[in-house]
């Protein structure tokens, strides 16, 4: 229940200023899935998703920049994909 209210107060603040920026980080919830190893490996491109909607929040390309991320690591479980993405941005 933590990490829901935590997810759900991130994306209340984003909303506060910048309404796109708070729905990306609502879809970024779709990563998480699952159970076992699954739900680890999605619960860990999540919480790498969250880290970056840190760093990029003042950043005027911060939407697409999170739905880039977001395509990522939907893209490939393992996470190498959204790694690449991170590196490419300056987020690594």
């Amino acid at each position: 229940m933590a990490a829901i209210d935590a997810w759900l107060s991130t994306a209340a603040e984003a909303a506060a200023g910048h309404y796109d920026l708070a729905v990306e980080l609502v879809a970024c919830q779709r990563l998480v899935k699952g159970y076992g190893s699954t739900h680890a490996r999605g619960m860990r491109n999540f919480e790498t998703l969250m880290t970056a909607y840190r760093r990029l929040a003042d950043d005027r390309d911060a939407v697409a920049k999170m739905k880039h991320l977001r395509q990522a690591a939907l893209s490939d479980e393992e996470g190498a994909a959204l790694r690449r993405e991170l590196g490419a941005i300056g987020l690594a």
